[in-house]
């Protein structure tokens, strides 16, 4: 895996909580990773994590997509290929055939890698959340769902991604995904790793700031680029969500549930052959 997977973790407010998250299984890995914090906050996150895992970003208070934007840039910079972006509050991977939780994450983060040096239009691979992926366990399989939107624990292509506009400070996993879609690349569900992460409900990280403002805001500009998205009521304490089921539709969202050589024959017969 050399030079090909880094792994992000964008992390703000949250010096101590993330130390019994996910660095509590990260901070053995052997594959390259940076936390990603703002200046102000440097300080704790260092003697919480130590100063070798710590990367500061240029400014603070610029939003989620501005630290996104850095972290996939600082990769491609020291010539990685793949990110493997991953929350400050990821409690575990689960694997059938892994039990210890930092060699599951590695299994899964080397299938990952495997399926981007295979496939080279898939700009992006999402996770089965853990509390639907333990109904899966009698049948389970490598791909669920081709096209389906990105969450915040994702890999993407390094190259399938631009710079984005940092007023898009909401909803970023799901307007990565319209990009990836925009510049020819697919995305994948990875049915094999069940995702456990709190979503939404620590203090600290996006939930310090206006959520229902930046939502609203978020899409008009959104719209600039995908006029056809709308803004939508949600089930979240702030209450909004963007609609894109128009282009969601028009990128083929597809039930996978299958290998990789079902997998082959499908794109085969799609915009994304090889």
């Amino acid at each position: 895996m050399e030079k090909k997977l880094f792994i992000g973790v964008p992390s703000l407010s949250r010096p101590e909580y993330i130390t019994k998250k996910t660095m509590s299984w990260l901070k053995a890995t052997n594959i390259p990773f940076k936390i990603f914090v703002e200046p102000h906050e440097r300080f704790l996150y260092k003697y919480w994590n130590g100063g070798e895992c710590i990367e500061t970003l240029p400014k603070s208070g610029q939003g989620l997509m501005y630290s996104l934007n850095y972290i996939r840039q600082y990769a491609k910079e020291r010539g990685f290929d793949y990110l493997f972006q991953i929350d400050d509050d990821v409690t575990s991977f689960h694997r059938l055939d892994e039990e210890d939780p930092l060699r599951a994450f590695e299994k899964t983060a080397y299938d990952c890698v495997d399926a981007m040096n295979n496939y080279p239009l898939l700009g992006g691979i999402r996770f089965t959340q853990y509390r639907f992926w333990l109904y899966t366990k009698k049948n389970m399989h490598k791909w669920t769902h081709l096209n389906p939107l990105m969450q915040g624990v994702c890999v993407i292509r390094l190259n399938a991604v631009p710079q984005l506009n940092i007023k898009l400070s909401n909803f970023t996993d799901t307007i990565t995904t319209l990009y990836i879609w925009r510049n020819g690349y697919f995305t994948l569900n990875y049915g094999l790793a069940g995702l456990n992460v709190v979503q939404n409900s620590n203090a600290g990280g996006f939930q310090t700031m206006d959520r229902k403002k930046l939502a609203i805001e978020t899409i008009e500009e959104l719209k600039k680029d995908f006029p056809l998205v709308k803004e939508k009521k949600s089930s979240s304490w702030f209450g909004v969500d963007v609609d894109t089921s128009h282009y969601i539709k028009e990128n083929g969202y597809l039930v996978v549930n299958n290998n990789d050589k079902y997998l082959d024959n499908i794109l085969k017969h799609s915009k994304f052959a090889k």
